[in-house]
């Protein structure tokens, strides 16, 4: 299995629910609290 930053997708959100791992900002990915926040991140 290929993590999205191994495909080579440059558009990554994460939704951090509270209870994962620290963030690694080696994926580069965008971090928001819930789903909710992905209208926001895409400009809607």
């Amino acid at each position: 299995m290929f993590s999205a930053h191994d495909m080579k997708i440059k558009n990554k959100a994460f939704v951090a629910r509270g209870h994962e791992q620290p963030a690694n900002s080696f994926y580069e990915y965008h971090q928001i609290p819930d789903i909710g926040g992905l209208a926001g991140l895409v400009g809607l």
